[in-house]
């Protein structure tokens, strides 16, 4: 494609625009009307979107507010670990009860060697 053939289709399509579009003047005086008629109102969101928005932040809302409230714990959850400790501490005061007593004790270390008596017994009898 040569230049000249660029340039005779650019021209083309030059003339076929300025024939669809009005003479300056004239365009020229339509925009001096408007200007000098009332403003151009800004473009503000449509009702329609502000509806949108405000009924997704109550969705929002609520769908928080139903998670804080699910995740927060029940009057029994909250006193069920409490009750856990208490059974723990009895379960422990239970096997320390089944123990020894301390005044069978020698000496601190005493307990360690209570498990196998048989052990013992063979140390402190040779």
């Amino acid at each position: 494609m040569s230049d000249t053939h660029l340039q005779r289709t650019f021209d083309k399509l030059r003339d076929a625009d300025r024939g669809q579009t009005p003479p300056f003047d004239v365009m020229r005086a339509r925009a001096l009307a408007l200007a000098r008629s009332e403003p151009v109102p800004r473009r503000t969101a449509p009702a329609c979107g502000f509806a949108l928005f405000a009924t997704a932040s109550v969705v929002i809302a609520v769908c928080v507010a139903a998670w804080i409230w699910k995740s927060q714990p029940t009057e029994m959850a909250r006193s069920s670990p409490a009750k856990r400790v208490e059974q723990l501490v009895a379960a422990i005061d239970a096997r320390l009860a089944a123990r020894l007593a301390v005044s069978d004790l020698e000496s601190p270390t005493d307990f360690l060697l209570t498990k196998n008596k048989s052990t013992t017994e063979k140390i402190s009898n040779p």
